[in-house]
């Protein structure tokens, strides 16, 4: 049996419809599926970025207290001395055996320097380690921040430090040991000499008593010191003390040098420059209340070579 071809023709336009119908409601479905997908994606991100703010804000009372710190001075120099002298950064050299030797101003921007990089590693790390989605900007300041740290601060420091340490190992060769500050100072003198590498050494003659004793006003004990190093002493016996009278003779003079009073012993050129002696060429003589004399020379003295006489 055969269809009209009106009804053909009808059957096709209805099927055309319910296709078309079909598809669009199927488009219309996917075009909200999509929208909540994406909506469900926009909220996904508004809550990362959510809880990444506080970290935000975290990074930059990070940086601020940071930036705080090293403005104010104290804290970085603080850390510095404290506890970064017990650190490679700030390793004491082994040659400064009297940490009082060190002085403030020497060290005091090396300490506060080491304490800036320690603060600038510190606030690096916080900076790189921590999740960084939504901190693409912190994590580049961070990035910065460690490259300044360890490509300037660091060599710096260091540079510093060990200057600082080299001038306090020189100070020590060179100036005089703090005598009246420790110990009981009946006399001192200080004596220009150099040593075989012909650098500058302070050497001092100190008159002092031994510990616990009675005489409050007499010294019966000669320390000699190589700038802050003690290299010799002698203790009278008995009752016996110095007069605080002392004689120095060197090779070079045609006549010995005595004097009652704490001074500066050195030796001049004729034209009056002077001139830094030899410790070997250098004899002491130091007179005592019982008539004896106490004979040595510098370089002796470091061996325990002294004279009574």
């Amino acid at each position: 049996m055969t269809h009209p071809p009106n009804t053909r023709v009808a059957q096709l336009i209805l099927l055309e419809s319910v296709l078309g119908t079909a598809l669009t409601q199927a488009g219309q479905a996917q075009q909200q599926r999509d929208v909540a997908e994406e909506r469900e994606r926009l909220q996904r991100v508004q809550e990362r970025a959510r809880l990444a703010k506080p970290r935000r804000d975290n990074d930059y009372t990070a940086m601020g207290s940071a930036g705080l710190a090293c403005v104010t001075v104290l804290g970085p120099y603080l850390l510095g001395h404290f506890a970064l002298r017990k650190t490679f950064l700030l390793a004491p050299d082994s040659r400064v055996f009297d940490e009082q030797a060190r002085g403030l101003a020497d060290h005091f921007w090396a300490d506060y320097l080491g304490g800036v990089t320690a603060i600038g590693a510190l606030l690096a790390v916080f900076l790189l380690v921590r999740p960084r989605e939504f901190r693409q900007r912190e994590v580049i300041i961070g990035g910065v921040i460690a490259a300044v740290t360890v490509l300037v601060l660091l060599p710096t420091t260091l540079s510093w430090w060990h200057e600082a340490e080299g001038n306090t190992v020189t100070s020590l060769r060179e100036s005089a040991f703090p005598f009246a500050a420790r110990y009981v100072d009946c006399a001192s003198w200080e004596i220009e000499a150099e040593n075989e590498r012909w650098q500058h050494e302070l050497w001092q003659v100190h008159l002092g008593q031994t510990k616990g004793s009675p005489r409050v006003s007499e010294c019966n004990q000669v320390s000699v010191y190589r700038g802050w190093e003690r290299v010799g002493s002698f203790e009278l016996d008995n009752n016996d003390h110095f007069t605080e009278s002392i004689t120095v003779r060197d090779v070079t003079w045609s006549a010995p040098f005595t004097t009652d009073r704490s001074t500066t012993i050195y030796s001049t050129t004729a034209q009056g420059t002077r001139v830094r002696m030899k410790p070997a060429d250098v004899t002491v003589e130091l007179p005592t209340t019982d008539g004896r004399t106490i004979t040595f020379d510098l370089a002796g003295s470091t061996a325990g070579r002294f004279e009574v006489r």
